[in-house]
């Protein structure tokens, strides 16, 4: 009763699988049914090991390319890892004055402090933007 094929059911598939098969067939171009495909070449197998290719983990040191709108050194690392992401950047100090080499510079560089200075009171600090316009002769 194995040997016996059901009657009700077809070969392979539903009859609309069947079908389509069938059209399948059809469509395909004269000569082409029940060629063999051709076997596709396989490269050459090289003898020697292949080391995986390196890859970095993390985020880039320095210089990488961010995406745009943000600043590549938010992807570096910071140079304090001990103080907390929230706390609040120092005021950068301004440089230090520049060492003057004649009395006359050293004078001129007094008065520019006295004139520019935050801790210098308003009487001070117009006395030296007055004697900085005289010097210069716009006074």
């Amino acid at each position: 009763m194995a040997d016996t094929p059901n009657v009700s059911a077809p070969a392979s598939g539903s009859y609309g699988e069947k079908a389509a098969l069938v059209a399948l067939k059809q469509a395909l171009p004269t000569g082409a049914v029940g060629t063999p495909a051709p076997t596709p070449t396989t490269p050459p197998v090289s003898q020697e090991p292949i080391a995986p290719p390196t890859v970095s983990r993390g985020r880039p040191n320095t210089g990488a390319a961010a995406p745009p709108g943000v600043p590549s050194v938010l992807l570096s690392p910071t140079q304090q890892p001990n103080v907390p992401a929230n706390t609040p950047l120092a005021p950068q100090t301004p440089p230090p004055p520049t060492a003057a080499v004649q009395p006359d510079q050293q004078r001129l560089q007094l008065l520019d402090q006295l004139a520019n200075g935050a801790n210098v009171s308003e009487t001070t600090r117009a006395w030296a933007q007055r004697v900085i316009a005289l010097l210069l002769g716009n006074g």
